[in-house]
């Protein structure tokens, strides 16, 4: 069966055409005999009659059909109370697709409120009313996002939606909330039941009191802090957090609050220098898998205090006098690392390959800014007998100045493809003055993926 008949439409199209013919006939006939106003009155029932049985195929689908494919018009964002997007479009094509949609809660089940939309008072506040009690019990994803001026200008009318979304807490799940100043925090306090995902920020004012609405949230999992909330205003669950992304912290505050999350699979953090210097003992965090630490300084000022097992994914930027409490932090830790993406735009090439000797577990490799690459280097690399034996992804970015011969970057690359593991995949990205010209070295290369390598060189 297809939805979309061509010969179908074509006739649909036709005789509303003659409809129209008609009905304009029908008001210039209003002086005319009778007898052609009846036959015109007659032909256009009997028009109407076959437009009215030509079924449309497309309402012939299951309703559970339907309303998948409603689903799948969402954008991957949450959904905006916009007439021209779905769900709330859906409503408007007809009163069959309308219905389904109503009884569909997947497609009320996320919504986007911010200073960004037009939509606001009391039209807003009953929309909302009507969209939140369309998610019959299904878990909510909501983002509510106002600057200042807004708060400022509009706070009883942020306040009622606070109120409204509140009817509906034991269903939040995904949450992003980023409002200039405390005030409006205290209205969420509660009970949050279904709440795993937590997203805080404000633009201004700092969180006085602190925040405590967020404490009885017993699936609370993962929480991003964004620029400006720091950890003394806001009170969490912090002990059962298995994700946390903090867009500024101190190193002390990093490590006082990492003492409390045993449980801390993922940490993401930019890290702020200065705050008071502290002697710490390194203490484990037996689950954390994952780091990515955001800023060049102060990352071996937070790693010489921990010891992490479990590693598996790094995300780390530091300079060359560094190196010997990276390399301590590696053996205390002992973990077998498996991806790592490193600015090693200090490095020589002796300090970088003490670096990669230490982790010969490592699979996927990215390297920023590597200055000192040289053809004895590629060789090093190429020998996975001296250098990371299971590697099956490199990224080199910005590789500028170029210190080593593209012939030389193909030996190292076919090494690879010959070696018990081998290199499946290799980008870079180089200065255009480096473009690979050179005839044989550009047939070894499409040798290599012709046998299955993907290779991606880009030029800036």
């Amino acid at each position: 069966m297809h939805l979309f008949d061509r010969d179908a439409s074509m006739s649909r199209a036709t005789l509303r055409a003659n409809l129209k013919q008609l009905d304009t006939a029908l008001l210039l006939c209003d002086v005319g005999p009778s007898e052609d106003r009846r036959a015109l009155v007659q032909k256009r029932m009997s028009t109407q009659s076959k437009l009215d049985s030509i079924v449309y195929p497309v309402l012939t689908l299951p309703s559970e059909i339907t309303s998948e494919i409603f689903i799948h018009c969402l954008f991957d964002t949450r959904a905006r109370p916009n007439f021209a997007e779905a769900p709330l479009l859906l409503c408007n094509i007809c009163s069959h697709w309308r219905t389904i949609a109503i009884l569909t809660p997947a497609l009320w089940s996320s919504i986007e409120l911010g200073f960004k939309f037009s939509l606001f008072g009391s039209n807003l506040i009953d929309l909302l009313g009507i969209w939140l009690s369309r998610t019959g019990s299904h878990p909510l994803s909501l983002s509510l996002c106002y600057d200042e001026y807004t708060v400022t200008k509009r706070r009883q009318e942020i306040n009622r939606l606070i109120k409204v979304l509140m009817r509906h807490s034991h269903q939040w799940a995904d949450v992003e909330l980023r409002l200039p100043d405390v005030s409006e925090f205290t209205l969420f306090q509660g009970h949050f039941p279904a709440l795993h995902s937590l997203t805080v920020g404000h633009a201004v004012k700092p969180f006085t009191p602190a925040v405590t609405a967020f404490t009885d949230a017993p699936r609370l999992a993962s929480v991003q802090l964004s620029a400006g909330c720091g950890l003394d205003p806001i009170v969490l669950p912090w002990p059962q957090l298995t994700v946390l992304k903090c867009e500024s912290l101190h190193v002390c505050d990093c490590l006082r609050l990492l003492r409390e999350m045993t449980r801390l699979v993922e940490f993401t953090v930019y890290l702020r220098e200065g705050g008071p210097r502290i002697a710490v003992t390194p203490f484990i965090l037996p689950a954390l898998r994952s780091l990515h630490l955001l800023r060049e300084e102060c990352h071996m000022d937070l790693l010489q205090h921990l010891t992490l097992p479990a590693l598996e994914t790094l995300s780390i930027s530091f300079e060359s006098p560094d190196i010997p409490r990276f390399l301590t932090f590696l053996s205390r830790s002992a973990c077998s690392l498996l991806r790592v993406i490193f600015d090693a735009w200090s490095f020589d090439q002796v300090e970088l390959a003490s670096c990669l000797a230490a982790m010969p577990s490592l699979r996927d490799l990215k390297l920023w800014r590597p200055q000192y690459f040289t053809d004895a280097f590629l060789l090093q690399l190429g020998n996975p007998a001296l250098l990371l034996p299971n590697l099956q992804i490199l990224d080199l970015n910005h590789v500028y100045p170029i210190q080593f011969t593209m012939p030389a970057l193909v030996g190292m690359l076919a090494s690879r493809w010959n070696a018990p593991v081998r290199l499946q995949s290799f980008r870079t990205v180089l200065h255009k003055a480096s473009m690979v010209t050179d005839p044989e070295t550009v047939f070894r290369l499409q040798a290599l993926v012709a046998s299955g390598m993907k290779i991606h060189i880009d030029y800036h």
